[in-house]
């Protein structure tokens, strides 16, 4: 076996696993979507989970900040 073959075998069998886990991945979501959700979610909480997604984007992008200047040495 040559080694160009050889590349080209790994590239085909990765390429098998992610396949793999690609058919993995959308047949659970096939089977989580059969259940059903939760069915008391009112108007306080969707508020509550807007203001939640919103305080960690805020804090995330934050730390983000902190970080990219603290490593170009602004701080």
């Amino acid at each position: 076996m040559t080694r160009s073959s050889a590349s080209s075998d790994m590239i085909n069998m990765d390429s098998d696993r992610s396949s793999t886990r690609s058919v993995f991945a959308l047949l659970w979501l096939v089977f989580v979507s059969l259940f059903p959700g939760a069915e008391a979610f009112d108007g306080g909480d969707a508020l509550a989970l807007f203001l939640g997604m919103t305080v960690t984007l805020v804090g995330f992008c934050a730390c983000l900040g902190w970080y990219a200047r603290r490593r170009n040495g602004q701080f």
